[in-house]
């Protein structure tokens, strides 16, 4: 499930959400329709998604000799 509802945003909204969280600079986003922007944050947002997982599902680092656990 999504994180974010992207569905009630304008394109201008789309554009610089893109910017804001570095997805797209600027002057790219603004070269593109609404649907490429929703297409655009979504894979991202999956993107981001999978990497969560796959970073909660590696094991922890063992502590170093002398640390405490």
């Amino acid at each position: 499930m999504p994180d974010h509802d992207f569905e009630g945003k304008t394109r201008e909204d789309l554009a610089a959400i893109a910017e804001m969280f570095g997805v797209l600079p600027r002057s790219e986003a603004e070269g593109m329709t609404r649907g490429q922007l929703l297409e655009t944050l979504e894979r991202a947002e999956r993107r981001a998604a999978l990497q969560r997982e796959d970073a909660a599902a590696a094991p922890a680092p063992a502590a170093a000799p002398g640390e405490a656990s």
